[in-house]
């Protein structure tokens, strides 16, 4: 007579145990040249959420069911088709992007009727903000604007010693994400725009906004604010929809502590920010035109950006953005 195998787990002594592992999504490490995410007939591999997680991404689309919520999605996406010319008269299509990230919050911006922006912004961008500001006034915005050092608040406040300060000896106000966010909430902005933050200070700006975020500019020090400038890097376009509710809802069921964005669309990063439960910062902002450096664009202020006029857009239509000629 055959013993039944009884379990003996004290005695188990693999050290990867199939028991213990959890298979957390890692779709940066994809090699699947037909993705699953992007055909019908595709396939992933073990770490795939979009084959693993079917429950999670189920009850993030019925989030797209709440109207204001699908409204934003929708212009969102529209917003992605139009940065690219000559869509539909080639195959296979070979994008071609013909948008800034600053025309493409512009644009978005007027798709949804905002009136009134806000732009959080670090005070060592402050000639750069000023620029956006004039940008978005131009375009007939209402902008209130916020610099990081609001409120001349000691960086002693936070427990801050003296050889952590940037100059040592010397009085350095503390930078106050959650006063920027409070004060644009204090005049209702319908939008607001994270410009250079730190950090962690964008993260915890963006969990206190009230309005939805985008990033137009992420702070590095290094390279010119353009992360990107050190690598060789092509952040890739899909034929399915981007679903940002999706990624947050994924992230959130494996519990991730903090999450980075990178190079999500304007609207698209605004509610993958809104949704996750961690905080959040933004690495890579995209922008077609320019190599995903925003800040490159606002040397275009004078030339183009002034001279920008808008169609009337109607609601469910396409709004058609025109230059005038000199």
């Amino acid at each position: 007579m055959r013993l039944k195998e009884i379990p003996q787990c004290a005695q188990c002594s693999v050290k990867n145990k199939i028991c213990m592992r959890e298979e957390i999504p890692q779709c940066a490490q994809c090699s699947v040249k037909n993705k699953i995410c992007m055909r019908e007939d595709g396939h992933g591999p073990d770490f795939c959420p979009t084959t693993n997680l079917d429950g999670v991404i189920k009850e993030s689309l019925s989030e797209y069911k709440r109207p204001e919520i699908k409204e934003f999605a929708l212009y969102a996406t529209i917003q992605e088709g139009e940065c690219y010319a000559n869509r539909g008269q080639q195959h296979p299509y070979v994008t071609h992007p013909v948008k800034t990230r600053i025309q493409e919050t512009i644009e978005f911006a007027n798709k949804l009727d905002f009136k009134r922006l806000g732009i959080a912004f670090c005070g060592g961008l402050r000639n750069e903000a000023r620029v956006l500001s004039d940008i978005l006034q131009d375009q007939g915005f209402e902008v209130a604007s916020v610099i990081c050092m609001v409120g001349r608040t000691p960086k002693e406040f936070l427990g801050i010693e003296e050889d952590q300060k940037v100059n040592i000896g010397e009085f350095e106000s503390m930078c106050s994400p959650i006063t920027q966010a409070k004060i644009l909430n204090e005049v209702n902005t319908d939008f607001n725009i994270v410009f250079g933050l730190c950090v962690g200070h964008d993260s915890l700006f963006m969990r206190y906004s009230r309005a939805l975020c985008t990033t137009l500019v992420v702070k590095d020090r290094v390279t010119g604010h353009n992360p990107l400038a050190d690598q060789k890097v092509n952040i890739g376009e899909f034929e399915s929809m981007c679903s940002p509710i999706t990624q947050a809802k994924i992230l959130n069921e494996v519990n991730t502590d903090f999450n980075i964005v990178f190079g999500l669309c304007v609207g698209h990063d605004s509610l993958f920010m809104r949704y996750s439960r961690a905080l959040c910062t933004t690495l890579v902002v995209k922008d077609r035109v320019t190599g995903h450096n925003p800040l490159a664009a606002l040397n275009l202020h004078s030339s183009y950006y002034r001279r920008l006029k808008k169609e009337e857009f109607g609601k469910g239509g396409r709004i058609k953005v025109m230059v005038e000629t000199d």
